[in-house]
């Protein structure tokens, strides 16, 4: 590749583990507009972070 590239970016495609512990750090703090807590939402991650990660990975991975 020739140019600059300082403003540019590269994602790679995330998986479970990487949601996991995203989840897992994520701050106790008191639910948002649709009232699920963090609690919730920590204690019933892995019921369906393979849904989030194919999702996340749409979201920037496009697939034709």
């Amino acid at each position: 590749m020739k140019g600059s590239f300082q403003r540019s970016i590269f994602l790679y495609p995330t998986d479970s583990t990487e949601v996991l512990d995203i989840v897992k750090e994520l701050k106790h703090c008191s639910s948002g507009y649709d009232d699920i807590s963090t609690q919730v939402v920590q204690q019933s991650v892995h019921s369906y972070t393979d849904v989030l990660v194919h999702f996340i990975n749409l979201s920037f991975f496009p697939k034709s």
